[in-house]
């Protein structure tokens, strides 16, 4: 079973979709992409504060960017 950790940090400005949407795109792609079964896949879902998330030492929101991060594990 094939377990996906996403984390996504939202541009400011923008408001991210809501996480079932998510969710099911990521799951939709992982089904086609790498032909897993859609039962079988679990997904943890969180979203971070741009403020919270740092590039080369500098936050997302003071950078005015967006970002995430897919992991199977």
């Amino acid at each position: 079973m094939p377990i996906l950790q996403l984390r996504y940090a939202p541009a400011p400005g923008f408001a991210a979709r809501p996480k079932p949407a998510i969710v099911a795109a990521v799951n939709a792609l992982t089904v086609k992409l790498l032909d897993k079964k859609a039962d079988l896949i679990a997904t943890i879902a969180t979203e971070v504060d741009p403020a919270d998330w740092f590039v080369a030492g500098e936050s997302l929101s003071r950078r005015g960017w967006g970002a995430s991060s897919l992991r199977s594990g």
